[in-house]
């Protein structure tokens, strides 16, 4: 966990936190943020793997942040094939802040999310989990419940067939959203209400929902071994359980789809897209904006990728 947070540490603490500073700071009477996020990963149609987050400040409701985003895309952009121009604008209007993950094919997380680190990290989350049952008696039917999670993802990994390719996967984007949170609560002076919303995938009906423990887990220990004790207590944690048959964030998340579609289909080597929609999120919406973060993780780290339009 600790090769990780380095690595994207080392690229966030450059230009970028100039940026999410500056975001911050836009908003700094709000207490209650929302992060949501869309991923495209091993789809044979696209030349790259992406992770992507967008942070919005409660500064409407769901219902008038999804209306909001609604009018000017209301469908997916798998659906679509224009995109409309007051969408790229309002993404540089500097509502909300993305921040994505180019990964390489070959990459460090992957090196790094070995078999045998996986089965040291489950061990290690078990431990905390009884740990926290001992200490933390508020809590405890929570932790007792995920728990049985953890240890049943443990037996589970013993079948030939377990599929650690999907752990990995979960691990990784539960680490990166915890990772997300701990940077807000450093940026930002006082948070109330914080909740991560996921996209529908395959990792949050995998193994009775999980996720939610890793991310749970993670995001507290981030917090907890790096920052002040008073930012450990502060704020509310909100979590939805059964995402798939609750999406309240369905139209809030179109904004990650769309960075996120666009950038896995962007073929950077060739400097290429497939299609008008692509090219037109890449040039009008991406390009020269500062409220869109884009690291690339490749063999030996991460680092900020720019955009600019000629």
């Amino acid at each position: 966990m600790n090769r990780i947070f380095d690595v994207i540490e080392g690229t966030m603490n450059q230009s970028a936190l100039i940026d999410l500073r500056n975001f911050v700071k836009k908003y700094n009477t709000v207490t209650k943020w929302v992060l949501c996020s869309d991923y495209c990963i091993d789809d044979p149609n696209k030349p790259n793997n992406v992770i992507s987050f967008t942070l919005f400040p409660y500064i409407y409701d769901f219902e008038n942040w999804n209306r909001l985003v609604a009018s000017l895309e209301s469908h997916d952009l798998k659906k679509v094939k224009n995109i409309n121009p007051e969408f790229c604008k309002f993404l540089k209007s500097g509502f909300c802040l993305n921040i994505s993950f180019y990964l390489d094919k070959d990459n460090f997380f992957e090196k790094a999310l070995t078999k045998e680190t996986l089965d040291y990290l489950v061990d290690k989350y078990i431990e905390a989990m009884e740990h926290w049952i001992e200490s933390e008696t508020s809590n405890k039917e929570i932790y007792i419940k995920y728990l049985k999670k953890l240890n049943k993802l443990k037996e589970d990994k013993k079948s030939r067939n377990f599929n650690y390719k999907l752990l990995r996967r979960m691990y990784l984007i539960t680490f990166i959203a915890g990772y997300l949170r701990y940077l807000l609560f450093r940026e930002v002076d006082h948070v109330d209400i914080y909740s991560w919303l996921s996209d529908r995938d395959s990792i949050t009906t995998w193994q009775d929902e999980v996720y939610l423990v890793f991310y749970r887990i993670t995001s507290h220990l981030l917090v907890a071994e790096r920052l002040q004790q008073e930012k450990v207590t502060s704020g509310t944690d909100l979590f939805l359980e059964k995402i798939d048959s609750n999406m309240i964030h369905d139209d809030m998340n179109r904004i990650a789809d769309y960075i996120c579609g666009a950038l896995a289909d962007y073929d950077y080597v060739n400097n290429r897209v497939t299609s008008d929609k692509h090219n037109t999120l890449i040039e009008e919406a991406i390009s020269d904006n500062p409220y869109i973060i884009v690291l690339k993780v490749h063999t030996g780290g991460t680092s900020r990728m720019v955009f600019n339009h000629i």
